[in-house]
């Protein structure tokens, strides 16, 4: 290595190569610091976790899986937690103890770390909460990176049913049945039959054999097989509700940030019920896992403040704002257009105004809070509007929703690298989040592109945020989450000029925290290397 690298262990649960495909913007993130510090000459190990299972009877253990990017990485087999939280939602003793999975994590750490090591860990979704504190005591720094709120919510996202906001979880009550999640010993034993029959025959074949499985079960039972190919958890596994991908989501509140901030300082006591008993003590324990860790760096502000309410130290926290290679290439595509000058749309167009969306299927999402504004325009705005959705997950239930209606255009999933080649197709974007976003990188792109957002007040993402006006210009027009109605008239505004679009420069100018990747890697190889500071 040379003179000034360190060795630095980054933990997750997604593999690193697949990118945003599997972990969505926080692998998309943890893999890019993990090849960026590689290139800048670190020695970089990757370890995942909770994923991989073996059929035969074994303790856990760590195996080779590949060389990607510069980054050595590996997996934790038979991890006593199943990643993601939505296949460990009823394992809570586990993730609470888990002493012989925390064992083999410090073995694995210690052979590979030598002198002035650095963990990175960026999910310990598929690890026990004791794992961040037994680092520690091993003589390592490790730096936490919440891309979420697991440490205090097991299904992660503070909603309930993946569905309405968590705003008190009463102590533990309020988890108990909040996702029909499997029993973990079940869920091991057929994640570890897929993956020896992918092993042999491959992934095609195994796909068809679990759909062949999946119609005989139908049928034996005696129901009607459904005319759409089944919806198969295992392509989307950090959901646990399944095919309703048209779920009717009660409106958010406007200071629902302010209501869960307030609610999450009230610390209740664990709730009597052994099993509610179990999600209470995991919520303290994840706030005693944070309270280990050398620094908190989550993304945003707000994520900081989340945890400060729920009972860490804000002393350890510390915001560490994204950048992202693809950030910067759809700005430079922007920069060199010709057009960050020049106003977007006006309502004297000959064409109708382009809104994008870009982001998955999953419900809190908000694709269809979009699809209820879309199907409650008027037929005047209606003419004078055209929609490109980009959405990862399953899109047929949505192309014969639209069927109908030409001014929606769907196409599924891309490439971070495919959206500098889309910056200039389109004039705005709808963000219409429907749970307490973190640093969306969906967000980040578009600001990034000098777009005006449409956006749910939700989370994070109103730290970036400036409510547009034609007299104070702005970089977003806010709604409530989940309000169809709000944000079918925010899009009527435009249509009909009562707003005027800033341009890319305006966005920019009014822009807060936007980061190169440079940046973004400066300042986290600066804690790296700087970790003796750290405590």
């Amino acid at each position: 290595m040379t003179a000034g690298a360190r060795t630095i262990l980054v933990l997750g649960w997604a593999r690193l190569a697949n990118r945003a495909r599997e972990g969505s913007g926080y692998n998309l993130v943890a893999s890019a610091q993990a090849t960026g510090l590689a290139e800048r000459g670190h020695r970089v190990c990757y370890l995942r976790s909770g994923m991989e299972f073996t059929v035969a009877p074994r303790g856990p253990f760590v195996r080779f899986r590949e060389r990607w990017g510069g980054v050595t990485c590996y997996d934790l087999v038979n991890s006593c937690c199943l990643a993601p939280a939505s296949a460990n939602f009823r394992n809570m003793r586990e993730e609470l103890g888990g002493e012989q999975t925390i064992a083999v994590l410090v073995k694995w750490a210690r052979r590979e770390a030598g002198d002035g090591a650095v963990v990175l860990a960026h999910s310990l979704e598929g690890l026990p909460l004791g794992a961040i504190a037994a680092l520690r005591e091993a003589g390592l720094t490790v730096i936490v990176t919440p891309h979420n709120y697991w440490y205090g919510c097991p299904q992660v996202d503070l909603l309930r049913h993946e569905r309405e906001l968590c705003l008190d979880y009463e102590g533990g009550a309020s988890c108990v049945g909040c996702l029909n999640a499997p029993k973990p010993g079940r869920a091991k034993r057929k994640r570890s039959l897929i993956q020896l029959s992918a092993s042999v025959i491959g992934m095609e074949a195994t796909g068809a054999l679990k759909h062949g499985l999946w119609a005989a079960g139908h049928t034996l039972r005696g129901h009607t097989l459904p005319g759409d190919r089944p919806y198969d958890p295992s392509e989307d596994p950090e959901v646990a509700t399944g095919r309703d991908v048209f779920a009717q989501l009660e409106p958010r509140p406007l200071d629902a940030n302010e209501r869960m901030l307030d609610s999450a300082r009230e610390h209740r006591a664990c709730a009597r019920d052994p099993v509610a008993r179990a999600y209470g003590e995991r919520r303290r324990a994840g706030m005693a896992a944070l309270d280990a860790a050398s620094v908190i760096t989550p993304p945003s502000d707000f994520v900081g403040q989340s945890y400060a309410a729920m009972g860490v130290d804000p002393k350890h926290v510390r915001t560490v704002r994204l950048g992202l290679p693809h950030l910067d290439a759809i700005r430079q595509t922007v920069e060199r257009s010709g057009a960050p000058a020049k106003m977007p749309w006006t309502p004297e167009d000959a064409r109708p105004l382009c809104l994008a969306f870009f982001g998955t299927t999953r419900a809190h999402k908000g694709l269809s809070v979009l699809a209820g504004a879309i199907e409650s325009l008027t037929e005047g705005v209606s003419r004078r509007v055209r929609f490109q959705i980009h959405a990862a997950g399953e899109m047929g239930p949505w192309r014969r929703r639209f069927v109908s209606r030409a001014n929606v255009a769907l196409s599924g999933a891309y490439e971070p690298e495919d959206l500098a080649g889309f910056a200039l197709g389109y004039d705005a974007v709808v963000l219409p989040h429907a749970w307490f976003e973190n640093s969306p990188v969906v967000m980040l792109e578009q600001l990034h592109a000098g777009k005006l957002l449409l956006a749910s007040r939700l989370g994070g993402p109103v730290e970036w945020l400036r409510e547009h006006t034609d007299d104070a210009p702005g970089n977003a027009l806010l709604v409530p989450g989940a309000d169809a109605p709000s944000l079918a008239s925010a899009i009527s505004r435009l249509v009909r000029g009562e707003v005027t679009l800033p341009s890319a420069e305006q966005v920019w100018s009014v822009t807060p925290h936007l980061r190169t990747y440079r940046e973004h890697l400066d300042e986290v190889e600066g804690l790296c290397v700087g970790h003796a500071n750290l405590g």
